[in-house]
Order: C-alpha cells, then sequence, then structure tokens
C-alpha cells in the first residue's frame, strides 16, 4: 500500500520536546479521520506498531537517538514526503540534512513540497543530499526552487519563460504546436532528463541557455537522461550550448533513446563526439551522421577511410569503416593519434602482432549499412546490413589484444564482435577467458563497452562476412604477383594467386629462381605457396616488357603532376617511414634524401630546362619538410613547383612511373612497393639507398642477397664519412662481416611488441620507437633483456608486472614524447604493480616532447603503499616539467642524498636554505624570519602562513617547486597551501612557481561522501589551497579571482592548477570565519558537506 504522509514536521534530537498541545495544533489545521492520527513523537520499533494504516496520516514525527529501526523497516512505513499547506512553515531546511532511499529499482520517493504560503524554498533544491533528487515537486510556496518540467501542454508552455531551472525532467507528449517553445530559452538546468515524444519539434535550438541535464540513475538502470521518440518531424538535436549530462550516481549509467523520428534525424560531428565524450549509452541509436565535408574541426584532424595506404598520418578522427588488410602492415603506424572512430573496426588476415597503434582509441560510434552510406564516397552493396562493431579474424602472429583508452562505444547495429583464428595465446592474460576489454570494474562503463563477442576464440565459429575500404575496385581487380607484384587487370573473374616463396631459397647459400611462367598451366582455383622476397628480378629476368603490357594505359594527364616531355624532367622519389620506424627497418632519411637528389641531379646532368622531383610514400608531412617549396597535388594544378608530392593511389603511382619517371630514388631500399615503382619506371634508371647502411632485419640476418635483389644496371648510394658526401659503394667489395666496421649506428627495435618469453631479443638494443610496454609478466627476472636501452620514443606503459624497481632500465637517458597543448595524454604510467616500492632509474635524464607546448603527464597508480621517492628523482620530475594524474606516493625516508633543511619552526630554520622538507609553517611572531626564506627553491611540503602581520610574500620570490606527498598515500587529504587570518595581506602572489606535485590516495574516497561528485576532474588529487580571514582585497589586483599563481601559458597553469576555497575565494558550503561564536555561527553553511577551518576556543559562547 503507498502511504503518504500529508504534513510531516521533521525535528532533529536537538530539538525542544514535542508536547500534546503541538499535536493539537497541527491537527486543528486539518479535517482528518481521529483512526489515521499517529498519536506518538518518537518513531521506534514499539511506537511504529501504532502507525496508522491510512493512505494520508496526520502527526509530528520526530527521528532521533531512540529510533532503533533500520532503513528497510523503515521504507516499508513511509513511502512518500508530502509538505503540504502549512501555513506556518517558513524554513524547510531540516531537509537538507535527510537522505531518502528509493525501492530497489533505483526509483526515487514521492517527494512534494507544496502550498506553503510562508516557505521561501527558492535554495532548497540546491543544498544538503537534495541535489541528489530529481524528482521533486516544489511549486505554490512562497519561493520555489525551479519550474515543474512534467506539466508542460500546449497551453502551459507560454507560463516558463522566466523559468530557469525545470524540476521532474522535461516531458513534452503530444505536443504538436510549439510555437511557445522559445519561452524554454532561459532554462539552464533540467533535472531529471529530457523525454520528448509525439511532438511536432524540428530540432531543440528553442534551449538555447540549456547547460546541463541531470538524472538520478542507480547502476544499469533504464531511467533516460534523454528520450527523443516518434516526432516525425525532428530532422536535428541542434542544442547549442549544451555543457554537460550528470548521473548524481557516480557509477551509474547515462541511458539515452532516439527512435522513430524524421528519417533524416541526424548529428552533427560535434553532437556524436559530444555523446560520446559525455559517456551516454543509447537504448536505441536512430540516428545517422550528417553530411560533412570539412578535415579539421578545431584541433581534430577529420579523415575520410578510403584506405589504410590513402588515410593521412595525422587523422584523430576517422570517419567509415576502418578496415586493415593484407598488406596494410605498413600503414597501421598511421593510426596512433586516432581518438575518434565513426564505423566499425575490423583487422583480418594480417601479421600484425597487436594493436598498439590504435592504443589512444577512445570513442567508437558505429553505423548500420544504412547510416554508412552518408558517410563514404560509394554505395558499398556487398556490406551486411549491420557490421560486427569490431571484427579482428584471420591474423595469426595477432597475440595481444587491448584497447588502453576506450571509453564509450554507440551503435546503431547489432553490438557484436568477431574475434577468430587469430593467435592461440590472444587471451593468454586472462586464462583463456575472451575478454576484449579486460577487466572492468566499473558498472557503467562495463554496460557502455558490451559487446556480444562470438568466433572461435570467444564462442562457436561463425561465417565471416568480409569487410572492405570503399577504395577497393569494383570490376577491375588488381593481383598481386611476386608479393606486391606485378598488376594485372581484367574486367573478367579472375582468380587468387599465391606464390610458393619456399622454393626460393634452396638449403645451400645458392638461390633457385623459378621461371614463373611454370604457373600458366595449373587450372586450379587457387594456388597457395609460402616464402619471402619474390621481387627479386632472377624470378622474371628478360620478362620487363612483358610485364609493362600487363599494365593498362596511363591517363593523358595526373592532376598537379609534372609530365615527362621534351621541357620536363622528371625524377621520382619513394618515401616510406611508417612502421619501418617502428620495427627497425632502413627507413627514408630526409637528410639522405636532400643530398642524394642534388647528386643524381648532378650525375644525370640533363639538358632539359625544367627540373622537377616527385615524391611518392606514406608520410605527406615528412615530404614536405624535406624541400622547402614542396606542394601537395592538389596544391600544384598550375604544374609551377619543383617538388611535388602524388596523391594518387598505388595503382596510379604504378601508372605515373611507368609514363614519367626518368629516373628514380628508392630512398627505403627495403620497400617492395618501392622496388616495383623504380623497376615500371620510364627507363628503368635507379638509385638507392645502400641496403648496408643501418639495417636490421633480413639483410643482417642473411636472408638477402643484394646482387640478387637489385638489378645490376641499378645504383647504390650511401654517405661518405662526412655523412654528407654521396658515394657509390662497390656492392661485391662489401661483405657482411666487414659491416659493423663501417658503418656504427644505434640499433632500433619496436618497444610495443615486448612479450615475456622473447624479451632476452632486446639485449643489442639501444633504442625502443611506438614507445615501451610492459604488461602482465609474471617474473621479473627477463627484464634484464631491457638494461641497454638508451632512448625510448613514445609512451612508456608499465603494468601489472612484480617488479620491485625500475633499475632493470639502468641506461635509458631519453624519453621523447609527442603531446601538444592540455591534451591529457599519459606518456608515462606505472600502474598496478602491487610490489613496486622505488622508482631508480638512475640515468633518467630528459623528456624531450617533439611539440614546443605540451604538457608532461605521467600516472603512478596503485603500487605497493610504501611506494616511494626520492627527494633527488621529485626534484628531476618538477625541473622536467611532468605533471601527475595519479600520484600514489610518499617521499623516501632515506632521502638524504642532498644537501636540504628539515623544518621545525621559523625560529630554527637555517639561513640560506634552498631545499625545504616538512611543512613550512608562519605563524604570528615569524615576521622577522621571513627573510631565511629569500633563497628557498624548493619546498617538499605544504606552505601554511596563519595571524601574520605579513603585506606580501615577496620573500617567497625565489621559490619554484612545491611537492606536497602528506604523510602517506592512506592519509587525509590536506590543503597545499593555506592562507589563513593574515590581515594585512593584500597581495599573494606565488608567480615564481612553475610547477606543484600532489600525491593522491589509491581510489575517489576524497569524493565518496560529496555531494556534487566532479564527472571531469583532471587530476584525481584534492590540490586545495584554502584562502580565508585575510584582507579583502587580496585578490583585488585579479578582479577578484582567486589565484596565487596567475600565468595567460595554458600549459604551465596545468601544471601549477589548484582549487581555491576559503572565504577570500568565497565559494559555497565554505564557512569564512575560524573561531565559531554564537555570533559566527549564523553565516556556518547548510550543507551536508562545509568546508574550512574550525577553532573552539575561550571565545565559544555556545552551549551544546
Amino acid at each position: 500500500m503507498l502511504l503518504f504522509l500529508f504534513f510531516a514536521n521533521f525535528l532533529s534530537s536537538y530539538c525542544t520536546d514535542v508536547t500534546t498541545a503541538d499535536l493539537k495544533h497541527v491537527l486543528d489545521s486539518y479535517d482528518f479521520d481521529p483512526k489515521c492520527v499517529f498519536n506518538y513523537t518518537e518513531v521506534t520499533s514499539k511506537t511504529i506498531k501504532f502507525f496508522p494504516k491510512c493512505n494520508t496520516v496526520y502527526g509530528i514525527l520526530v527521528l532521533n537517538e531512540k529510533t532503533d529501526l533500520t532503513v528497510s523497516q523503515l521504507n516499508a512505513t513511509f513511502n512518500g514526503i508530502f509538505i503540504e499547506n502549512n501555513k506556518y512553515l517558513t524554513n524547510a531546511r531540516i531537509l537538507w540534512r535527510m537522505y531518502y532511499y528509493g525501492d530497489e529499482s533505483g526509483a526515487e520517493c514521492t517527494f512534494q513540497v507544496m502550498n506553503n504560503p510562508q516557505l521561501d524554498a527558492e535554495n532548497l533544491c540546491d543544498y544538503g543530499y537534495m541535489p541528489l533528487y530529481m524528482d521533486l515537486k516544489v511549486k505554490g510556496n512562497l519561493k520555489d526552487c525551479g519550474c515543474q518540467g512534467d506539466e508542460i501542454t500546449e497551453s502551459t508552455a507560454s507560463s516558463y519563460e522566466n523559468c530557469t531551472k525545470l524540476l521532474k525532467g522535461f516531458r513534452l507528449d503530444n505536443v504538436i504546436i510549439i510555437e511557445n517553445l522559445p519561452s524554454f530559452s532561459n532554462v539552464k538546468l533540467i533535472r531529471g532528463g529530457i523525454d520528448i515524444k509525439n511532438s511536432g519539434v524540428h530540432n531543440l535550438s528553442f534551449f538555447e541557455s540549456l547547460d546541463t541535464v541531470k538524472i538520478n540513475n542507480e547502476g544499469d538502470g533504464q531511467k533516460l537522461i534523454l528520450n527523443l521518440e516518434n516526432n516525425p518531424l525532428l530532422e536535428r538535436f541542434a542544442m547549442p550550448n549544451l555543457r554537460e549530462y550528470l548521473n548524481s550516481e557516480s557509477d551509474g549509467i547515462k541511458l539515452a533513446n532516439f527512435q522513430g523520428n524524421h528519417p533524416n534525424f541526424c548529428l552533427t560531428i560535434e553532437e556524436l563526439s559530444f555523446f560520446l565524450e559525455q559517456q551516454i549509452s543509447f537504448l536505441n541509436f536512430d540516428t545517422k551522421l550528417c553530411e560533412d565535408n570539412r578535415t579539421k574541426i578545431a584541433t581534430i584532424n577529420v579523415c575520410r577511410f578510403v584506405s589504410m595506404s590513402k588515410l593521412p598520418a595525422d587523422c584523430n578522427m576517422i570517419i567509415g569503416d576502418l578496415v586493415v588488410n593484407p598488406g596494410d602492415e605498413e600503414y597501421f603506424i598511421k593510426l596512433e593519434n586516432v581518438i575518434y572512430l565513426f564505423g566499425a573496426l575490423a583487422i583480418q588476415n594480417t601479421t600484425l602482432r597487436d594493436m598498439n597503434p590504435l592504443g589512444g582509441l577512445r570513442y567508437i560510434a558505429h553505423f548500420n549499412r544504412e547510416s554508412l552510406n552518408i558517410m563514404i564516397l560509394a554505395p558499398v552493396p556487398f556490406i551486411p546490413e549491420s557490421l560486427p562493431v569490431i571484427q579482428i579474424v584471420g591474423n595469426p602472429k595477432f597475440e595481444y589484444l587491448a584497447f588502453y583508452e576506450l571509453e564509450n562505444i554507440i551503435t546503431n547495429g547489432n553490438r557484436t564482435a568477431i574475434i577468430q583464428d587469430n593467435h592461440k595465446d590472444l587471451f593468454f592474460f586472462d586464462k583463456g577467458k575472451c575478454k576484449i576489454f579486460g577487466d572492468e570494474k566499473s558498472q557503467s562503463k562495463s554496460y557502455r563497452m558490451h559487446l556480444d563477442a562470438t568466433g572461435n576464440q570467444c564462442g562457436q565459429r561463425v561465417e565471416v562476412e568480409w569487410l572492405y575500404s570503399d577504395g577497393c575496385p569494383g570490376l577491375e581487380v588488381w593481383i598481386t604477383f611476386l608479393v606486391f607484384g606485378v598488376f594485372f587487370v581484367s574486367e573478367s573473374p579472375i582468380r587468387a594467386i599465391f606464390f610458393d616463396r619456399n622454393r626460393a631459397v634452396s638449403q645451400q647459400d645458392a638461390r633457385i629462381f623459378h621461371d614463373p611462367r611454370v604457373l600458366s598451366n595449373i587450372e586450379d582455383e587457387h594456388i597457395h605457396l609460402t616464402g619471402k622476397f619474390y621481387q627479386s628480378y632472377k624470378y622474371f629476368e628478360g620478362m620487363r616488357n612483358e610485364q609493362l603490357s600487363w599494365l593498362k594505359e596511363s591517363p593523358a594527364e595526373f592532376p598537379g603532376l609534372p609530365k615527362s616531355d621534351g621541357q620536363t624532367h622528371v625524377m621520382c622519389v619513394h618515401v616510406r617511414r611508417g612502421d619501418f620506424l617502428g620495427v627497425g627497418f632502413q627507413a627514408s632519411d630526409a637528410h639522405f634524401i636532400r643530398n642524394a637528389v642534388e647528386y643524381i641531379k648532378e650525375k644525370e646532368n640533363t639538358k632539359k630546362p625544367i627540373k622537377t622531383v616527385v615524391y611518392f610514400g606514406d608520410d605527406p608531412e615528412f615530404m614536405k619538410r624535406i624541400f622547402n617549396g614542396t606542394k601537395l597535388a592538389k596544391d600544384n594544378l598550375s604544374k609551377n613547383a619543383t617538388y611535388v608530392i602524388s596523391q594518387n593511389s598505388p595503382s596510379d603511382d604504378m601508372l605515373y612511373s611507368k609514363s614519367n619517371c626518368e629516373v628514380f630514388l628508392l630512398s627505403a631500399s627495403h620497400s617492395t612497393f618501392g622496388w616495383w615503382l623504380g623497376y615500371f619506371s620510364i627507363n628503368n634508371r635507379v638509385y638507392y639507398m645502400d641496403m648496408r647502411v643501418n639495417y636490421v632485419g633480413a639483410y643482417k640476418d642473411g636472408k638477402v642477397n643484394i646482387k640478387d635483389y637489385f638489378l645490376p644496371s641499378w645504383t647504390p648510394l650511401k654517405f661518405a664519412n662526412d655523412n654528407s658526401t654521396i658515394i657509390t659503394p662497390n656492392v661485391s667489395s662489401i661483405t657482411q662481416k666487414s659491416i659493423p666496421k663501417l658503418f656504427n649506428f644505434s640499433r632500433s627495435c619496436p618497444g610495443n611488441q615486448i612479450f615475456e618469453h622473447y624479451i632476452d631479443e632486446y639485449q643489442n638494443c639501444s633504442v625502443l620507437t611506438n614507445g615501451l610496454y610492459l604488461n602482465y609478466f609474471y617474473t621479473s627476472f627477463s627484464l634484464h633483456g631491457l638494461s641497454n636501452i638508451q632512448h625510448v620514443k613514445g609512451k612508456i606503459n608499465i603494468q601489472k608486472i612484480p617488479i620491485q624497481n625500475l633499475s632493470f632500465l639502468k641506461n635509458l637517458t631519453t624519453l621523447k614524447i609527442r603531446n601538444l597543448g592540455i591534451r591529457e595524454k599519459i606518456v608515462f604510467n606505472i600502474q598496478d604493480n602491487l610490489k613496486l616500492t622505488r622508482f631508480e632509474m638512475p640515468s633518467l635524464e630528459t623528456i624531450e616532447n617533439v611539440e614546443d607546448a605540451g604538457i608532461r603527464l605521467f600516472n603512478f597508480e596503485n603500487l605497493h603503499p610504501e611506494f616511494c621517492l626520492t627527494i633527488r628523482e621529485l626534484i628531476w620530475f618538477l625541473e622536467q616539467e611532468v605533471s601527475f594524474l595519479n600520484l600514489h606516493a610518499t617521499i623516501c625516508n632515506d632521502s638524504m642524498e642532498i644537501e636540504l633543511c628539515h623544518f621545525e619552526s621559523m625560529s630554527k630554520l637555517a639561513e640560506n636554505c634552498n631545499i625545504i622538507l616538512g611543512d613550512l609553517f608562519i605563524g604570528s611572531g615569524d615576521e622577522t624570519y621571513i627573510n631565511k626564506l629569500e633563497a628557498v627553491n624548493y619546498l617538499f611540503g605544504s606552505l601554511i602562513i596563519r595571524g601574520t602581520n605579513l603585506e606580501n610574500l615577496n620573500f617567497l620570490s625565489n621559490l619554484k617547486y612545491i611537492a606536497y606527498l602528506g604523510s602517506g598515500v592512506d592519509s587525509d587529504p590536506k590543503p597545499v597551501i593555506q592562507l589563513l587570518s593574515n590581515k594585512n595581506l593584500r597581495n599573494a602572489e606565488l608567480n615564481g612557481v612553475s610547477n606543484v606535485l600532489v600525491s593522491s590516495a589509491p581510489s575517489d574516497s576524497f569524493f565518496e561522501n560529496s555531494l556534487s561528485k566532479p564527472m571531469n576532474i583532471i587530476r584525481k588529487t584534492p590540490r586545495t589551497a584554502v584562502i580565508q580571514d585575510n584582507h579583502p582585497d587580496i585578490f583585488q589586483h585579479l578582479n577578484g579571482s582567486c589565484n596565487l599563481i596567475n600565468t595567460e601559458d595554458e600549459v604551465l597553469k596545468y601544471r601549477t592548477a589548484l582549487n581555491y576555497i576559503g572565504g577570500n575565494c568565497d565559494p559555497l558550503c565554505v564557512f569564512k570565519h575560524s573561531e565559531v561564536t554564537s555570533k559566527t555561527i549564523k553565516s556556518f553553511p547548510n550543507c551536508s558537506m562545509a568546508y574550512g577551518i574550525s577553532v573552539f576556543n575561550q571565545k565559544t559562547d555556545l552551549k551544546f
């Protein structure tokens, strides 16, 4: 039975005793049924038995220390709060201190405060526990705290024009006439979600001021924060200023529903990104992406996916299905900056080992076929109705699946993933269990990321619908011959042919080269052969003219590219970097290319008046930097540039080379595609970077004979000893054994492909590319294989390894990263290493950020409780401008390796201290000692200045660094800086400070009891500064803005950011006085959690 409490006057234990006269006073106000009167005042296990079984009960309830009932027992009796028609009630702030439990499904209790003519309820909904509740009905009082959003009709809509806050959501159902909707233009906050259905709205632009939508949804409850359903005219979202969706339950889902609206209903790129970033999940997602041709939005580079080869190298957002097919491995590194994917992800039949370059992917919005046609260049009729969100199939070397940063998946198709026929140890670290996203403890994140996984590594084998990028040919099918070989074109069905490359190498060092024409009489549909290095010219010696005839005719013009003729000489240069940088192959080098091009020009000595250079390759930005004035083909339609970058497809590049490349430079000599471009060039006149230079791979391992690999007419190039003069070495005069004497280069190895069972292979590596990733190792013994590493290029990520310190990286000197601005990209992550007690990287000297300005974000999280950092290590972090997302650490007790001053008091402090260890306290009477602080550069502790006559902080002008690690990772967070009761303090600038490090607790315990749980916290630490009871003009020079370290530099601002509270900063819920007296208690904040410092002394004239 639903039980209503029609009038309740809640009294806490400090109220005076309730008398029978008080109860009579209440009853006199109503026409009551005597059977429905609760004749007791205190609610206990004895009196509750006499609680009337009526829909409306009259009485006065006192819940105090004598209330010996559980919450569930109280819920069984009280199921709703009604405070109505009380003509004497003026103050209901007692409600701020009361927490109301909903039912098991998370539904809120009925809560109505209505028709109380003297009650000022304007702030009732904003303090204490009240912000947690959405379904409040507060109306008809002297002042109300919002308008009722569940009472909107065509006739009432016009009455909302002065409303800034809606309670019980925004409900618009069967409202077809919408001319009054602009009345909601002033609404800034909606508590309870938005529900618009069966209406005539075209878009939601009438919410022009709406900033926040908030719900209370526990766990995976199905309350909708946004429902747009069956609105036949709704074509756009168009809510201009919406900033955030909030759930008062920190781990509750935020659920939306888009269903049955206009067929053209679409979201802009910004709107879709917003839903992803706000961690919204969808019950139905019947929408698509609005057409949009932009390639850059703010700082985000937007790319339309055609194929991996055509994909630019700097994409942050990809629109279209991202398909990685065999042959795309070299381009996979292009994905290292991708954050958003609006499409499906397929990695199929590749030789990839992992997906680390895609480790920064955070958001996936997956569309069905109908929606896909909006985003791609042409219809793709062979794509099934609804693609899997993720398809990782047929990658035999793929043994590590990790989506490091993925936060949200939205789809309007099936939430499926197919994981099949990859390396047998793909889920080795999860003991064979199919965990695509690992162990996720957050209930809301598990809901957002859930996919129905299938395939033989996650369940039953399935029939796979292969995905193709829309760059694949339709009628014309290119077939790879001899690895990336000779291209055939046909309009008739063509068989897939694979060659037995094992036949190319005998057991001896000699090579046997079969004539490929022996395959012409084989009638089998598929011929599958294995092996390596099939592009040796000796397989098809004497066949070049025949092979050229297999290529289709070249177009008469290639837009933006020069044409070889009697006036114009064309030199072509092939560039390959991408994956070659990661795997240690000989990648293209700008210094070499510049010198080689000049050498070839001089060597060729053409008489043609116009000399041009055309680049082919995978890194346009790199190619632009080789020579000044280099242009992309699309920017060279007048064809007047000397240096031009081709933007054609690989097949068109091949045709261009056939018709125009008079001389060819192969700058990465092991590139198969570059080899064929040179082979098919007009004159087959090719120069190449000597493979024996700076090469780690097949040549050094003795698997390649240079005389078999390159044609005798081709010319090898290398630098002389001066590293600038190009020379042509004699191929036959240099043996492999002499290479170490002739060339001395650092060995580069991929740091994102390290696995425990073959880490010893890294003993000869001094440089790691693609970062350093160490995850889920069971032992630490083998890590000595990394002891010779000196440089790491990319992120360091060390997780779940039983190590005690990082001394296995004892020779690491440099970490090279790329991070622009204040993007929170972690570059050094030490996480979940439960035995780690020390850092111990003695040689680490420098962090190089290739961007001019960007944060250097580290994360030291969930380590051994005794993990500590030495003073020397902390100084290095401070001076290297490191910031921490989490810093679970203390200061080591043995940090005595450098001279420092231990703080006891200002009077005992030594003169000329450069480093202070301990909380620096300056109190009344210490003003005479402040000159001792003029040389201080480092403070390892907090700063407290209280009760002084100081006017400014100029004596701390040399203070540059503050590191406050508290008393332990489990200690209560305390302010980093406290400026209290300094009546003359007019200027508190600490503008010399350039970095502030603060330790954080290993959990979000600081916010567990907060009523305003932050949803977007830059760093999960309090980082608090309390500024209170100082001179009222302390921040007048900043126009009242509370800030000790004032700067316009966004990176410096990030490093030194503090959360300012206290009376001089004047936020809500702060007690602005220090002494508690009968006068100051009147301004004590009415909040469930108040901030401040309360002093009870002889001036405290209050009674208990």
